[in-house]
């Protein structure tokens, strides 16, 4: 009898070993999933566009503030080289300067 009971353990090792096998591997896999990867049925993406440009041109000299730093209307943002400016501003006064000074003769 003993021979017997031993020839009808081994059966049910042979089929509950690799059941568990399969089911350690779709729980491992599942689990990883659900771990890295993130899913929803409702989501959506809002994007907000903000456009930037300056009242006048010239060379940014330094940047005064940091990436995705939150700013509000009016910050300074950038610190332009003023030496094109200047020289823009000194020549229209010159011929402004000029202009005027032809029409009173």
């Amino acid at each position: 009898m003993k021979k017997n009971e031993k020839e009808h353990k081994k059966p049910k090792k042979r089929i509950i070993i690799p059941i568990c096998l399969a089911a350690v591997i779709v729980l491992g896999y599942l689990g990883y999933n659900a771990y890295f990867y993130q899913t929803t049925d409702d989501a959506y993406v809002e994007n907000l566009n903000v456009q930037v440009a300056p009242k006048v041109r010239g060379e940014i000299t330094d940047v005064l503030v940091d990436d995705n730093q939150f700013v509000k209307e009016g910050d300074l943002l950038v610190k332009i080289d003023k030496k094109k400016i200047e020289w823009l501003f000194k020549k229209i006064q010159l011929i402004l300067n000029f202009f005027h000074s032809i029409s009173y003769h």
